[in-house]
């Protein structure tokens, strides 16, 4: 049984992989930031995973072949617990700026203060229970531990739920209606999948329960949200159909703007939903030339990726 469970563990542990993997496609493909934090964001958390669950369990395994008492086996799972704890909280941060990064809004200084405080504090507490627990010798939590553990779960919760509760306000900042059902229905998944893996593992604590749904929720919980995500980079990542009026007016606004002839060439392949590859094919420059022009381009424009560029280039034509 304890084979099987490993095997099934290692098996979750690649759905998480398959995720990270998407992720790196997409990005590739859309060349977003919003998909560079996505990729910095579910890097910890396959991570923290991988200790907490695959690793934690493998190591509990060895010490019972090796006849360790519980007490060993239990304290060696508190310090996997305690060195995954900064992981899982940076995770946590680069969700919050994920989310964020949907509105063009940044992490404010107040809340990465904050953050930070509170990470620190948890940190600590969570050093005092293993060192209590080890200097006792007990196999078992006191009360206070056990209070003190469910507490740092429901602060997870909490951060995650504060995170996805920003979509619904910023939400309301956005006047495009698609770009506004799409994001809402990203935050209904990663809203309803949250609550199901917290009912899971904190409140339905049936015997044998946890330990088959928490691992294969934990590293797939990503990847629905994320595949949805897709319908958000295809609708506002497909090119632009400009008309030669479009074209003309674009010119004399790039030649105020001090863009070169070869930018311009750049510029026009990016409306027309061009990735870094199908640049340097069709104008036989190579991909770090294209993102070294790319790179200038948003400098000398004021935007950060493509998708600003595509903005800039609507509220133009709509002013023209």
């Amino acid at each position: 049984m304890d084979i099987f469970y490993i095997l099934y563990t290692n098996f979750c542990f690649l759905i998480g992989v398959l995720t990270l993997y998407i992720a790196f496609k997409f990005y590739r493909k859309y060349h977003s930031r919003i998909l560079l934090l996505y990729l910095y964001f579910l890097i910890p958390i396959i991570a923290f995973g991988f200790l907490d669950i695959v690793g934690r369990r493998l190591i509990e395994q060895f010490l019972t072949y090796q006849t360790y008492p519980f007490h060993t086996r239990m304290s060696v799972g508190l310090i996997i617990n305690l060195l995954g704890i900064p992981i899982s909280y940076i995770a946590a941060y680069l969700f919050i700026a994920l989310i964020r990064s949907f509105f063009g809004k940044k992490v404010t200084k107040e809340i990465k203060i904050g953050y930070i405080i509170l990470s620190t504090v948890i940190l600590f507490t969570f050093a005092y229970i293993i060192k209590d627990y080890a200097a006792r010798g007990e196999a078992r939590f006191t009360s206070q531990t056990e209070f003190l553990l469910a507490l740092f779960n429901a602060i997870a919760v909490i951060i995650t739920l504060l995170a996805i509760s920003q979509i619904f306000i910023f939400i309301r900042e956005i006047p495009d209606t698609d770009k506004k059902k799409i994001l809402k229905n990203y935050g209904y998944i990663y809203l309803t999948l949250s609550i199901l893996v917290y009912l899971l593992t904190n409140v339905l604590k049936a015997p044998g329960l946890q330990d088959i749904f928490y691992p294969f929720l934990y590293f797939s919980i990503h990847l629905p949200p994320l595949l949805y995500f897709k319908k958000y980079l295809d609708l506002y990542n497909k090119g632009l159909v400009l008309s030669q009026e479009d074209e003309s007016r674009l010119e004399k606004f790039f030649n105020q703007s001090g863009i070169s002839k070869r930018e311009k060439e750049i510029i026009f392949l990016i409306l027309k939903g061009k990735n870094y590859k199908e640049i340097h094919r069709e104008l036989f420059i190579s991909v770090h030339t294209v993102r070294n022009h790319i790179s200038k381009i948003y400098y000398k424009l004021n935007v950060k990726n493509r998708l600003q560029l595509a903005n800039l280039v609507r509220n133009i034509h709509a002013h023209e």
